[in-house]
């Protein structure tokens, strides 16, 4: 409207002079091509206006009321110019064209201008959407980033997690490795007091040499003593009605042997049966002992030198029972000789050879029995100390399975978690040079967008309380990963504080097991060391005072077939504590007819084999007792670490 209210205007033509046809000149000013659609839009409205302009009457009928400015001008330059009416009319022609022409321009320019303005402004929406949607991007992008930032943090802290775990797996191995170094010390300790036990059971071999060759002495004293005697003969005669008194004791006596006989039958049964036991847990404890070869070798070495000390000992009741069958005959032919005198005499040598025979028999059995029980002795402590090393031994290789295990587990969370990092890393550097190329695009974008930014502060303010739940979601998370922390750290020391007190409890009991295990054996040892300590002097005493009031004559001497002769032996009782006298003297009688069968000293037995035998089964019945104890024990204590 604007346009067409610019251009609109009159012209006042005066009145042509002819009132025929007017010839029309077209002028001969040359127009700008357009194009093929501005000359065809040209010819359009020329055609238009030649209509509007030229009807058939000869006066121009105005369309629109003209601007004042317009007509005046027209009209001035009409009134001074007195020309001819086909100039002024070639000449106003001639302008209505170029109106034309300019009016035309001036249209297309607008057309133009309109067409360009749309452009312009599909170019700007279109830049618009860009901008956003690039805006968009960089806060996704930005959002990203800070998830990824995170992210690495959260690996940092799982990886200083998992070092620290390192470090307190290492820390547990190295005490772990020092607990079993210790453990060797003990063991080296150990063997050290089975070699000072080695060498204490020499020096007993060596005392029982020593006190061989004191029996030596004591058996020259005795046959001085047997010179002295010789000279008492004339007493005898004074001594001969206490003889038959003494008979009469002698037969109750027997009758008192025979019952004790059959004791000694009913406790050889028991024997044999305790024997058999003996051997099944032998059988038994070969499985145990494979370990302690060394050790048992050594033991062997003792048996060995044991049981020749026995046979010297046998061999020395052999020679003793042949000493006594040489004097026996001796005694029948000085009895034909010499009668009832010499027989007395014999006799009571034959009751101090058995004294003698006695003395020695007890000492060396009281020495075998002190030598079973130091072995016996050692056979517990090494036991026991067996136990110990190879449960100390399976704990350890436990130990560094569980470790060895938990190590590779580590091992490989920390290689996964560098390839993700490594991932990661390359993520970053990715988002990095896409951030970059987003921040070079951002700054080209905000030269041509600087008028949008009020737009962008509304968006921001918008999507700003979402930001700030983020972040305070963010804040959130942290503060709960920070407390799961603290809780872990403090379980961590609580487990530590639970392992150090364990291992407190764990030696406190080691040391308990120890006290009570020694507790256990030494009172034992005391005890019979006492016993044994005391006995032989009682016995002595009360020898030396019967052989001093004491004497008896036999005045008829026994047949060979009918003979018996009389084994005087001190066995003690293995079921009593006590030292006395009738719990200490023994007699066993036996034919020789039986000594015939049985001259071979292999198969005759020693009397102290059942005291042996009993000792040996208390002292095993103490050393199983003990291990069982310390089996439950340590139980328990493996069950109040592993709870």
């Amino acid at each position: 409207m604007e346009r067409d209210q610019r251009f609109s205007f009159k012209l006042l033509v005066p009145p042509r002079v002819n009132n025929g046809p007017i010839s029309a000149v077209q002028p001969q000013e040359i127009v700008e091509d357009r194009g093929n659609f501005m000359k065809a839009f040209y010819s359009e409205c020329f055609d238009k206006e030649k209509n509007i302009l030229f009807p058939n009457t000869n006066m121009v009928a105005p369309t629109k009321p003209p601007k004042q400015g317009i007509c005046v001008s027209l009209c001035y330059l009409t009134t001074p110019n007195n020309c001819n009416p086909g100039q002024l009319y070639s000449k106003l022609f001639d302008e209505v064209e170029k109106i034309k022409c300019w009016k035309v321009k001036v249209y297309s320019d607008t057309v133009e201008k309109e067409r360009r303005l749309q452009d312009n402004k599909r170019t700007i929406e279109t830049q618009r959407k860009a901008i956003q949607e690039l805006q968009f991007g960089n806060e996704s992008l930005s959002i990203k980033l800070e998830e990824q930032i995170s992210e690495n943090e959260e690996l940092r802290n799982k990886n200083n997690s998992t070092w620290n775990l390192c470090n307190i797996l290492k820390e547990t191995f190295d005490s772990s490795v020092e607990k079993i170094h210790l453990f060797e010390a003990e063991r080296e300790e150990t063997h050290h007091l089975l070699t000072e036990n080695n060498e204490s059971v020499k020096k007993m071999i060596a005392a029982f040499e020593i006190l061989r060759v004191r029996v030596e002495t004591d058996q020259q004293e005795m046959q001085k003593v047997k010179e002295d005697l010789l000279q008492f003969d004339h007493l005898q005669k004074k001594y001969q009605q206490e003889f038959k008194i003494k008979q009469e004791e002698i037969t109750m006596l027997q009758l008192k042997l025979k019952d004790k006989e059959t004791q000694l039958q009913k406790l050889l049964l028991d024997l044999d049966e305790t024997q058999k036991h003996c051997n099944e847990l032998q059988q038994s404890t070969n499985h145990q002992f494979e370990v302690l070869k060394s050790a048992k070798a050594e033991q062997e070495s003792l048996l060995q030198q044991l049981n020749i000390a026995e046979q010297r000992c046998r061999e020395t009741e052999v020679s003793i029972l042949r000493f006594f069958s040489l004097k026996q005959y001796e005694i029948k032919f000085k009895a034909q000789e010499e009668y009832k005198k010499e027989v007395c005499n014999d006799h009571e040598t034959l009751a101090i050879k058995g004294v003698e025979w006695y003395l020695l028999s007890s000492l060396v059995y009281f020495q075998n029995k002190m030598l079973k029980k130091q072995m016996a002795q050692e056979i517990a402590k090494s036991s026991d100390l067996e136990t110990t090393i190879s449960s100390l031994q399976n704990e350890s290789q436990n130990l560094k399975q569980l470790k060895g295990e938990e190590h590779e587990k580590l091992l490989k969370a920390l290689e996964s978690k560098s390839t993700f990092a490594a991932e990661l890393e390359k993520e970053v550097q990715k988002l990095r040079i896409t951030a970059a190329e987003a921040i070079k695009n951002k700054e080209a974008t905000e030269l041509k967008c600087q008028h949008k930014i009020g737009d962008m502060v509304t968006l921001m303010e918008k999507h700003k309380s979402q930001y700030d739940r983020m972040v305070q979601e963010k804040d959130a998370e942290l503060e709960e990963k920070k407390k799961n922390e603290m809780e872990a750290t403090a379980r961590e020391k609580s487990l530590e504080l639970d392992l150090s007190k364990h291992k407190s409890e764990n030696e406190r009991l080691k040391k308990e097991l120890k006290a009570e295990t020694r507790e256990k054996v030494y009172p034992t040892l005391n005890q019979f060391i006492s016993e044994d300590m005391k006995t032989p002097r009682s016995l002595t005493n009360h020898i030396a005072g019967t052989t001093k009031i004491k004497s008896y004559r036999i005045r008829t001497p026994p047949s060979e077939q009918s003979a018996q002769w009389g084994k005087s032996a001190i066995e003690l009782d293995p079921k009593s504590d006590s030292s006395d006298q009738n719990d200490l003297l023994v007699n066993s009688q036996c034919k020789l007819h039986i000594l015939k069968k049985n001259q071979s000293p292999l198969i005759h037995k020693s009397p102290g084999n059942s005291l042996k035998l009993a000792a040996m089964k208390r002292m095993r019945d103490a050393g199983w007792t003990a291990v069982t104890g310390c089996d439950k024990k340590k139980k328990k204590t493996n069950e109040k670490i592993f709870a």
